[in-house]
């Protein structure tokens, strides 16, 4: 089984897509396979949608070149990723200096134990100063997870700390069932479907945590 990665780690590799919707229009449509493809969390915090009441409905489609540049991108999906409501707010029309199909986000930025978010490179240095990411509202969330995380590592017995970590770290109870959606261009890498975490519950091979 693969090791339960830290729950503010940086991918350290650059993402593949293992998804390709193709055809909409409407770029909002591609939501259901971006909340698949990037596991229900933001791209550039990390916030995960189990941590809103309202869920997904706090996630937006980001464009990673912005519309009002790059106006026949506007519903590539290879320019869509998926960002909180925050971080998409924060960016504006300004292009990330960085963004996991291009970059290993890991090498440019690090959470402290603190939950301050540290930039290895000025590329993470930029993109902190962009996204705001060390508002200390935005650090004090971060650490209340963090501590979460240290209490069930010192406490592995306690059902109710272990209890809490676990609905901190689970997937969201809505996640898509990709097969159901029929792209208008088709989906240029079908089996990508059978690797969506709804499929991979549904054959036990979903872990409960992530």
């Amino acid at each position: 089984m693969t090791p339960l990665r830290p729950i503010f780690a940086y991918p350290d590799t650059k993402h593949v897509r293992i998804h390709a919707p193709m055809g909409y229009l409407d770029y909002k449509k591609c939501k259901p396979f971006l909340r698949d493809e990037f596991e229900f969390r933001c791209v550039y915090c990390l916030t995960r949608e189990r941590w809103s009441e309202s869920g997904d409905s706090t996630f937006s489609v980001d464009h990673i070149a912005a519309k009002s540049e790059c106006p026949e991108l506007e519903t590539e999906y290879t320019n869509l990723t998926y960002a909180c409501n925050w971080c998409n707010s924060a960016k504006g029309i300004y292009e990330c200096p960085i963004c996991p199909d291009t970059h290993a986000m890991a090498e440019h930025l690090v959470v402290n134990d603190d939950g301050n978010v540290i930039g290895r490179t000025l590329l993470g240095e930029e993109l902190i100063e962009m996204l705001r990411l060390n508002l200390q509202w935005r650090n004090e969330r971060r650490l209340d997870h963090l501590l979460i995380e240290a209490a069930a590592a010192a406490d592995p017995d306690n059902p109710r700390v272990q209890a809490i970590r676990k609905r901190q770290r689970s997937y969201p109870s809505n996640m898509p069932d990709l097969k159901i959606y029929e792209p208008p261009g088709g989906n240029a890498k079908p089996e990508g479907l059978n690797a969506s975490h709804t499929a991979r519950q549904r054959n036990g091979e979903l872990s409960d945590i992530y």
